[in-house]
């Protein structure tokens, strides 16, 4: 059984820092137990100290959120004061091995099974070697100990049963549970996710409109398939283009550069630009651009637009129509102004001509007036 590093950190907190000062207390008691028992076998007092001292620090490192640590000094020490009690106590004969089941049990709990397998080949190598010692007398036998340390012996066994093995699988039954509980949080908050995402990617492909999106340098990093269908080129061609690319060479620098300027000043950019497709056909798009500043990733421009050549085409037949009125009504004004002043002018000539044609009857015929009302009368008639 191999746990999550999670679920096995928190576990491993927990155990220290429950087992550490349960296993001072009963160190303590066993110690009182010796120092009390009437055989005076004060060499077993070794052991129950050397784990006294050394399940200090693991406690501190749990507390410093380092619990992994603080289990692994836990295991070393107890396998210590087992080790001391082998001494001191009469190789595997001494009551101290018994110890190795519950670092077996705990060592499994809390590192995997490979950690508990690991560490009953070295449990195993190191009884051996201690019956190895044994049988050839290098090591101290002392008296079999009192009943009454006996009972007190069982009595830590089961305590250490209990802090070292109940408690660390029942934490461990409880993460697992709310490991369950988060990883049916996290499925369903990751199907709404791919959810979210199908609709979005659908109403991506499948608007008419134009969805884009361009780096700070205005090079496009994602379109739509709307783009494709409107200029004709395939959606690869546009990664890593300006939109400025596809209008005439002549408006290239002086619209991409002035469009990034506004976009980096106002964090937005509208208008209508006028652009070509693949086929060279001129087209109209009017665009809404804006400026991302996602708080984990580098800022981007987000745009839509929308092909609106029909509707600036049409505007313009409008105001040539318009202008064609203005000019028609102008005309119009003039004509019925020069017919005015013509009537005035004819009624002006014909009073001049009457009054020429009386003085002509009163002059003499052969005279100079005569001649020169003539004259007059000539041109009135031609104007």
């Amino acid at each position: 059984m191999n746990l999550p590093k999670n679920i096995r950190s928190n576990v491993a907190d927990r155990t220290v820092r429950i087992v550490a000062p349960a296993m001072i207390a009963s160190m303590l008691i066993m110690m009182l137990t010796i120092l009390l028992d009437s055989e005076k076998q004060y060499q077993r007092l070794i052991p129950a100290l050397i784990i006294i001292i050394t399940m200090i620090p693991p406690w501190i490192l749990a507390v410093k959120g380092k619990p992994i640590a603080g289990a692994i000094i836990v295991i070393f020490n107890f396998c210590l004061g087992i080790l001391s009690g082998m001494i001191f106590s009469g190789g595997v004969q001494a009551p101290a091995y018994i110890g190795i089941l519950v670092l077996i049990t705990i060592t499994i709990v809390l590192f995997g099974s490979r950690g508990g397998i690991i560490f009953a080949v070295l449990s195993l190598s190191l009884g051996g070697l201690f019956l190895w010692f044994d049988v050839n007398g290098m090591l101290q036998h002392v008296d079999p100990p009192s009943p009454v340390f006996i009972l007190v012996l069982l009595a830590v066994f089961l305590a250490m049963q209990f802090f070292y093995v109940l408690i660390p699988v029942r934490l461990m039954d409880k993460a697992l549970s709310e490991s369950q509980e988060r990883g049916i949080k996290l499925q369903h908050t990751i199907f709404e996710l791919k959810k979210s995402e199908k609709q979005f990617r659908d109403l991506f492909n499948s608007i008419s409109d134009l969805i884009y999106k361009q780096d700070m340098e205005g090079r496009f990093i994602l379109v739509n398939p709307a783009m494709k269908q409107l200029f004709g080129y395939e959606m690869e061609e546009f990664i890593g283009h300006r939109a400025s690319e596809f209008m005439e060479p002549e408006l290239q620098y002086g619209f991409g550069s002035r469009y990034l300027e506004v976009i980096k000043k106002q964090g937005h950019h509208e208008g209508i630009g006028c652009y070509y497709k693949k086929n060279k056909e001129k087209i109209y798009i009017e665009y809404q651009s804006a400026l991302v500043k996602p708080d984990d990733a580098e800022p981007y421009i987000n745009g839509i637009g929308r092909d609106v050549t029909e509707k600036v085409l049409s505007e313009g037949k409008v105001r040539k129509l318009q202008e064609q009125v203005v000019q028609s009504q102008k005309m119009e004004s003039v004509g019925r102004l020069a017919g005015g002043v013509a009537h005035d002018y004819n009624n002006a000539l014909t009073s001049i001509m009457g009054f020429t044609e009386l003085a002509m009857m009163d002059a003499d015929p052969k005279g100079p007036l005569h001649a020169d009302l003539s004259q007059v009368l000539k041109s009135a008639k031609r104007a």
